[in-house]
């Protein structure tokens, strides 16, 4: 009977901190492929991911709130994508869009 208050203590805090847990995949626009190694970051919460070998991420976000998801990976155009987090999980498919990188001219 004594190790029932210690029990609820014990849980009040994992209950108090119940996170909203994001995923999803992330692929290429043109051809459809899973991209991985895409850097999946909320600035706002200065946290973040990368992609697995298949497009697949996921993300527990502690917050309440509408955040900026930002999506980058060389080679491709940067995504950003607001979300309104809630209780529930919620899963994105984004498709990144391939883009040209220029380098400035060097002399020698």
């Amino acid at each position: 009977m004594k190790l029932l208050p210690l029990v609820a203590c014990w849980c009040l805090p994992v209950l108090g901190a119940a996170q909203s847990v994001l995923d999803g995949t992330v692929t290429d626009a043109v051809g459809h492929a899973p991209l991985s190694a895409v850097h999946v970051y909320v600035p706002e919460l200065h946290t973040g991911t990368t992609t697995d070998s298949i497009g697949n991420f996921a993300l527990a976000i502690g917050a309440r709130g509408t955040f900026t998801l930002q999506f980058t990976r060389l080679g491709y155009e940067s995504h950003f994508a607001r979300i309104d987090v809630a209780e529930v999980p919620m899963h994105l498919s984004i498709a990144l869009r391939p883009g040209l990188m220029e380098l400035k001219e060097a002399d020698v």
